[in-house]
């Protein structure tokens, strides 16, 4: 019997053409940062320079654009901004001397820095191009799918990628394309843990997100709070919401900060939340004390804060990258500053190093 011969596959970019970097649009995307440094690389590694120091201005990955009519413009920025919340007008779009709007997918960082290369250069940006992977007419729909697949390329972090995850899902039930999150997961290049895991994450509050975005907070972990937060919502159902915001975001930051201190994995937080759920279940009928819930939820994260000073100096640096006590109220930042200073006098040299009108706690406790 003749062996079967495997058939070569072959991968390769279509449509690629020059575009007018002053002809390019760009709008609201996936992607919300740009490092400042890692522009500063692209941009050195675009305009490298040749063995007789002239710049190459070499993009080794083209960008990619749609290329569009009026009407389908006009159809793919309100779905843009319906997915966006965005209020992007297409009036103010420039428009091609074919006529045809030309608008980003992917490639943001790559446009900026070229565009940065321009400025630098003293080029005409009218004259100048960038190679484009260019579609014409192409949906909202699958341009949105076409940026994230580019972006799980180009690494984007945790956070952004859940955003992404969001926006999508929240535009498909807009639209009535999804009924379901099965329905996003079945478009998106991802499992349905992780769907499931980045709605839940950008259920939290700002807060906890950017301790996240700023590594103070396990991803994970940050996610195994959801269930506390949606516990809490109907705990606090009867409380005016401007109250039970108040009073679960206390608690929030509270378990986040015990999260930090002991180092819990998701595993340590999720047996913590269902212990927490489980407790409130008991207590579903006990309502006697609930107007003070704000108080007893600022007197734990409080204690929180002060199991951070009891772990030592690595800690209190966490403390106060965290920001936690400059919006505290005033008798408790004067407690804490108390508290402060006693134990750093108790650190010797290293913790009154800390103590200058330099340091992050005179920032900290001065706001």
């Amino acid at each position: 019997m003749a062996e079967a011969v495997a058939e070569a596959i072959h991968f390769e970019l279509k449509h690629v053409q020059a575009v007018s970097w002053a002809e390019l649009n760009v709008l609201s995307q996936t992607r919300k940062t740009m490092q400042p440094e890692g522009m500063d690389e692209l941009v050195r590694a675009i305009e490298a320079v040749d063995t007789h120091g002239q710049a190459r201005n070499e993009l080794f990955h083209p960008i990619m654009v749609n290329s569009l009519d009026r009407e389908a413009t006009e159809k793919y920025v309100a779905d843009l901004n319906l997915c966006h919340g965005t209020d992007h007008d297409v009036d103010q779009l420039r428009q091609g001397d074919d006529g045809r709007y030309k608008i980003i997918i992917a490639g943001h960082r790559r446009h900026a820095a070229i565009g940065r290369l321009i400025e630098k250069q003293g080029a005409d940006p009218t004259l100048s191009t960038i190679p484009s992977s260019v579609d014409e007419n192409l949906e909202f729909r699958d341009a949105l799918r076409k940026q994230i697949d580019e972006n799980t390329h180009q690494s984007l972090s945790v956070t952004e990628v859940a955003r992404a995850i969001q926006a999508t899902y929240r535009y498909g039930i807009a639209t009535g394309s999804y009924a379901s999150i099965p329905d996003c997961v079945r478009d998106l290049p991802f499992g349905d843990e992780k769907v499931r895991n980045a709605l839940k994450f950008c259920e939290l509050p700002v807060t906890l997100q950017e301790w996240v975005e700023n590594g103070h907070l396990p991803y994970g972990s940050a996610v195994a709070l959801q269930p506390m937060m949606a516990g809490m919502r109907n705990r606090y159902a009867h409380v005016p919401e401007d109250e039970r915001e108040k009073i679960m975001l206390e608690y929030l930051i509270a378990t986040g900060l015990s999260i930090i201190n002991h180092r819990w994995s998701a595993s340590n937080v999720r047996s913590h939340v269902n212990e927490i759920l489980e407790s409130w279940r008991k207590e579903s009928d006990l309502t006697l004390f609930m107007m003070d819930e704000l108080k007893i939820a600022r007197a734990v994260r409080q204690e929180r804060t002060r199991e951070l000073f009891a772990g030592g100096i690595n800690r209190l640096r966490k403390f106060f990258d965290l920001e936690v006590g400059k919006d505290l109220p005033l008798e408790q930042q004067e407690a804490l500053r108390e508290e402060l200073e006693n134990f750093a006098a108790k650190l010797g040299g290293a913790a009154a190093a800390l103590s200058g009108a330099e340091s992050p706690m005179a920032f900290n406790f001065a706001n």
